[in-house]
């Protein structure tokens, strides 16, 4: 990422005006990122998000223009209103509660045929943005991949955090995937980064806490 005006996309559904509190992390890594002269793109959930909204978060955003924010259509209509069908979603979905994924492929495949970045960067608790990544990969070029994980994430390790052992082996090949195909990943506690231990891949692997 060294170099001036080198191309950074973020992918994650947390950004202002997002209630998540990884939504400011991100948009702190942003404007680190735009600062530092590199144009960000980033996409994010829109309006109809499931998370409460807060309308302080991210108050002037990038006046030079450094940062643009592509959102994408988040939670479908029957996912507000129909309870049982949005549980049982989020059972044979685990990696995507908030029903981001669907809208967060359309938007991300269409970025990957329009532009070409140098780095992405893929930044979600829960991993649905890492999912979307690993899913379009073969669109990313000669990007340079970034797995970032924020907390720890169920393993057959871990049974009490997830019961359903097929549910667990989808996080575990989640975890597989990011090693093989990242060329970094980062986890914010060495709790998180446990779960790639004795596990495949070239990544190179960080442990940066959240700032």
């Amino acid at each position: 990422m060294d170099g001036p005006h080198r191309q950074v996309l973020l992918v994650s559904p947390h950004f202002p005006p997002s209630g998540n509190p990884q939504a400011w992390q991100n948009y702190r890594l942003a404007r680190a990122l735009a600062a530092g002269g590199l144009q960000v793109e980033v996409i994010a959930a829109g309006a109809d998000r499931l998370e409460p909204s807060n309308s302080h978060a991210g108050g002037g955003l990038d006046p030079e223009g450094n940062i643009a924010v592509r959102r994408f259509r988040s939670a479908a209509p029957w996912a507000r209103s129909w309870g049982l069908t949005r549980r049982a979603y989020r059972m044979f979905h685990p990696l995507d509660p908030y029903f981001h994924q669907s809208g967060l492929l359309e938007t991300l495949d269409r970025r990957l045929r329009e532009a070409r970045f140098d780095v992405i960067i893929s930044r979600a608790e829960p991993l649905v943005s890492h999912h979307a990544l690993l899913e379009r990969q073969e669109l990313a070029g000669a990007a340079r991949l970034v797995y970032w994980f924020s907390d720890p994430v169920p393993t057959s390790r871990t049974p009490e955090m997830m019961k359903l052992a097929w549910r667990r082996r989808r996080c575990e090949g989640l975890l597989e995937g990011c090693l093989r195909s990242g060329d970094l990943v980062i986890a914010a506690t060495e709790e998180i980064l446990e779960a790639f231990r004795g596990r495949r891949g070239g990544a190179e692997t960080w442990v940066l806490p959240h700032t």
